[in-house]
């Protein structure tokens, strides 16, 4: 539609020729009379106001806009779609990590239960673990839940029927260890395509302004006729050539309420169109900024994250050696367990959000870092 429009913006500059051909028969009581005029009719605005001109620019700024808008919706295309494969990754690694308490939690059980018959624990314990067992298979029905719609919402992205999205797993993923977290140039995110449409769009609105300003001053036609017809001065057969030119110049004198009001509607879209153009620059700025705050913090979680995980897994250790050979309960235990089973949950949604920070900063950055 833009390419269209700046067709039209440019053909407008040019001279236009139509055909013209007509014939007329009139009667007078027993004499009738035959005149015809065929012949091309060209015509011409010259620009002397720069209105056409500014058409031109104006439709050209905004098919260069288009181009723009094209690039935000692949790049915001590309980042959903990485998010939600980075999604699926989350969602199996946290299954995996529940799958693997499960198995961990039906031998509890089993020991749990060893224990109680031994006469070194009671009931309390074993329909402790059994609650705990029910709770995971619980939370892997909602994982399965989770994976198949995301699953489902990827295939519908690429516009494909339902099926099974092949993927790796989360912990062999590589990304940049060092982002500088000190800002970027401003010229990067200048080049944004959002920012880019803004700035275009902006840039349009400013040749309409001065299209609507440009209706104030004279504009002249030339235009003529070249061809053949017999009605001459008298009717003769056959018609002689004819040529004919005519330059009209026109102004608008009682219509200056209209084109002011014009013109004030022009500076209002351009006036919207700045301040438009004024937000995309800080909405990227902010964008780029929470992006990088984003994946520092997460870089951050991840180490204290790991750090928990190891003291939990030596926690979980000297309970059950604590357990076999003291009065500790296997209730200690469970908790270990279950403090170990959430911190390595949170690892992985850490190490997700992470991966989305980056992703957030493709984004924000225009489609790189």
């Amino acid at each position: 539609e833009a390419q269209a429009t700046l067709g039209n913006a440019r053909n407008a500059l040019l001279p236009k020729v139509t055909f013209d051909a007509n014939g007329d028969i009139q009667r007078f009581g027993d004499s009738s009379l035959k005149t015809y005029k065929i012949g091309a009719t060209p015509s011409w605005e010259v620009d002397i106001s720069g209105r056409l001109r500014n058409s031109k620019y104006s439709a050209a700024a905004s098919l260069e806009s288009s181009y723009a808008y094209v690039l935000t919706v692949q790049t915001e295309l590309v980042a959903t779609l990485a998010k939600s494969y980075y999604t699926l990754l989350m969602l199996d690694e946290q299954k995996s990590i529940s799958m693997r308490s499960l198995s961990n939690w039906q031998n509890t059980v089993e020991t749990l239960k060893a224990l109680r018959d031994a006469g070194y624990n009671n009931e309390t314990a074993v329909l402790q673990a059994r609650a705990n067992i029910v709770g995971l298979q619980s939370s892997i029905l909602t994982l399965d839940k989770s994976i198949s719609d995301t699953e489902s919402s990827i295939c519908l992205m690429l516009n494909t029927p339902f099926h099974h999205i092949l993927r790796d797993n989360l912990s062999v993923q590589s990304f940049p260890e060092d982002i500088a977290t000190n800002g970027v140039p401003l010229i990067m995110v200048d080049q944004r395509p959002d920012v880019c449409q803004a700035r275009l769009q902006l840039l349009a609105t400013g040749y309409d302004t001065k299209v609507a300003r440009a209706m104030f001053y004279p504009q002249l036609t030339l235009s003529g006729f070249l061809g053949w017809t017999n009605n001459g001065l008298e009717v003769s057969n056959p018609g002689k050539i004819l040529m004919d030119a005519l330059g009209a110049l026109t102004m608008p004198l009682l219509n200056h309420g209209a084109i002011k009001s014009n013109l004030e509607i022009a500076k209002s879209r351009q006036e919207q169109a700045k301040l438009v153009f004024q937000k995309s620059i800080l909405a990227a700025g902010k964008e780029v900024n929470d992006a990088l705050t984003e994946w520092q913090t997460a870089k951050h979680q991840i180490e204290k994250s790991n750090l928990q995980i190891s003291i939990l897994k030596e926690t979980v250790d000297k309970t059950k050696l604590l357990m076999e050979n003291t009065s500790s309960t296997y209730l200690e235990v469970l908790t270990a367990e279950q403090s170990l089973l959430s911190a390595e949950m949170s690892l992985t949604q850490n190490q997700y959000s992470r991966i989305e920070a980056i992703i957030t900063l493709y984004k924000a950055m225009g489609g790189g870092i």
